[in-house]
């Protein structure tokens, strides 16, 4: 009598689930930190494009009125940033909403609309709006980290400081 056995035996199936749950513990936890590393650089660029923006408005300003005295986005950042800023600003990805002033700054606050635990704040200094400051707060960050501007990010320079965010 002829056997014809066709399949896997029992320990064989095993093999392979074992094999699969391993590469599956393996892979998921790098699929986690890859998420949070591309949530970071997003974060990151958008606070770079934000000081380039800013930066190549001002240029603008200067060189339309050479003799005038350009400022940084002043008096509401919120509504002036992304037309003024951006050539296309994606709303669908970032949320922008005023901070609250400190020592009369004009600070505009931006929320990636996946996660809000990432942020970038755009903050201009008290009425002559001559120095600006981009900073960014990544997820469970105890401080804000200056991404560039014309400010200094330190202890004593009111709304700057990376504990006052």
């Amino acid at each position: 009598m002829r056997k014809d056995n066709k399949g896997f035996t029992l320990i064989e199936l095993i093999v392979v689930i074992a094999i699969i749950g391993i590469l599956a513990a393996i892979v998921i936890p790098q699929f986690n930190n890859a998420t949070t590393q591309a949530k970071e650089a997003t974060v990151k660029s958008f606070a770079t494009s934000l000081i380039a923006g800013v930066n190549s408005k001002f240029a603008k300003d200067l060189l339309a009125d050479v003799e005038g005295t350009p400022t940084y986005i002043p008096c509401n950042p919120v509504a002036n940033i992304p037309n003024a800023v951006f050539s296309s600003f994606d709303a669908s990805s970032w949320t922008i909403s005023d901070h609250a002033q400190v020592g009369g700054q004009d600070i505009a606050e931006f929320k990636f609309a996946d996660d809000n635990d990432y942020l970038v704040y755009y903050a201009t200094n008290g009425a002559d709006h001559t120095e600006f400051i981009v900073t960014y707060k990544l997820e469970a960050a105890a401080a804000a980290v200056q991404a560039g501007g014309t400010g200094l990010l330190g202890p004593g320079v009111i709304g700057i400081d990376g504990n006052t965010w």
